[in-house]
């Protein structure tokens, strides 16, 4: 996915610009929610500590809605597949004090229709999928990561300043970690919006302008 068409939608702050937003989202909202954290560095080319931050503020959320919704019972989440078995799912509790809990239970043992990024209810011993819970807290983890986007690219577009000649600090398969030469501030920063061609052949200590909205040899 293109950062520049999500930087020029997310600086359209208007309806329709968030209703694209959503529904390219929406695309990627298959078996997995968690997916699109997973792959967010590739498909919305999300940086290491945005992911973070997201992850961070979705834990928050949680806690918030389940205190907003306690009437309606013990509120858990379903936030991945057992890595190690994936007959079974990774579970939460959402109650503050417990979200770092994981409870593994047995994909049979879930209510129909349940998926990572699902809430549930605990009825008498019973998981209860909350349908409505688990929409309300889809739509609030799409404005975090709206959100996490939108201060990811104000931060990025200051790094990049027309002309100045960068030094590659870090680097992996898909971006690299730079420092600005031309700065006093001595901040790295991870640049999600690289040319792929020199990936390939990269090493620390390459240097690389930035002119005309990329980066140059």
């Amino acid at each position: 996915m293109n950062f520049d068409l999500f930087e020029g939608r997310l600086e359209n702050n208007n309806s329709e610009s968030d209703n694209s937003f959503l529904s390219e989202l929406n695309n990627y909202q298959n078996d997995n929610y968690i997916l699109i954290l997973d792959s967010a560095k590739s498909e919305f080319k999300l940086t290491s500590s945005s992911i973070d931050s997201i992850k961070v503020r979705r834990n928050r959320v949680l806690n918030e809605y389940a205190k907003e919704t306690e009437d309606k019972g013990e509120m858990f989440y379903i936030f991945d597949k057992n890595s190690k078995d994936e007959g079974y799912y990774n579970l939460t509790s959402c109650t503050e004090g417990k979200s770092h809990e994981v409870i593994q239970v047995k994909k049979e043992d879930l209510p129909e229709g349940s998926r990572i990024d699902s809430v549930l209810r605990n009825d008498n011993g019973k998981y209860i999928l909350d349908v409505d819970s688990t929409k309300e807290i889809e739509m609030r983890l799409k404005d975090i990561i709206q959100e996490a986007l939108n201060i990811q690219n104000e931060e990025l577009n200051n790094f990049r300043v027309d002309g100045h000649e960068y030094e590659v600090v870090e680097y992996s398969s898909d971006r690299v970690w730079l420092i600005d030469n031309n700065s006093d501030s001595g901040d790295v920063f991870e640049e999600v919006d690289f040319p792929e061609e020199y990936l390939k052949g990269i090493s620390e200590g390459d240097l690389f302008v930035f002119e005309n909205n990329g980066y140059v040899r």
